[in-house]
């Protein structure tokens, strides 16, 4: 132990031996935010809810087997670039509804306080979709956006 640190812990000793004991406390302390008393408001990215809430419309249409069997690679590949622009779409100070069609449909009737305090990051909302992708769908994200974002890192590099 070198002659710094030395000092250092006998400095702490005499401190702690000078401090009074510490008694514990006779109820113990509840944490937890409780009921919000701001009106804190996320800033949306109406552009980026569109996108996904029409994604994700032609993503259920794909899973209910609804979309003809000559149409599902463009319709994969439609869903794939919705949530790549919308990822572009979305400013660093915006955010996206969790159910974009209901933000979509609703936010023109009811702009609450409330409404607002429910957000996702756009990074989130897409990863979250891509979580729930088959494997193969998955592979097909892959090969669609391969390129764009090897183009991109290389934009990025420069």
């Amino acid at each position: 132990m070198g002659p710094a640190l030395a000092l250092c812990a006998l400095a702490c000793a005499l401190q702690a031996a000078q401090a009074p004991a510490l008694a514990p406390k006779a109820t113990a302390t509840l944490f937890g935010e409780g009921e919000l008393a701001n009106a804190a408001v996320f800033e949306f990215s109406a552009r980026a809810n569109e996108l996904l809430a029409d994604a994700d419309a032609a993503l259920a249409a794909l899973r209910q087997g609804t979309v003809p069997d000559a149409d599902r690679e463009r319709t994969w590949n439609g869903v794939f670039d919705a949530w790549c622009d919308a990822l572009v779409a979305c400013g660093p100070d915006e955010w996206v509804a969790p159910d974009p069609a209901a933000f979509v449909k609703e936010r023109a009737a009811r702009d609450d306080a409330e409404s607002s305090r429910r957000a996702d990051g756009v990074e989130a909302a897409v990863a979250r979709r891509l979580d729930e992708l088959a494997e193969v769908e998955r592979a097909a994200w892959r090969a669609r956006v391969a390129p764009r974002a090897a183009r991109e890192l290389a934009r990025a590099a420069r």
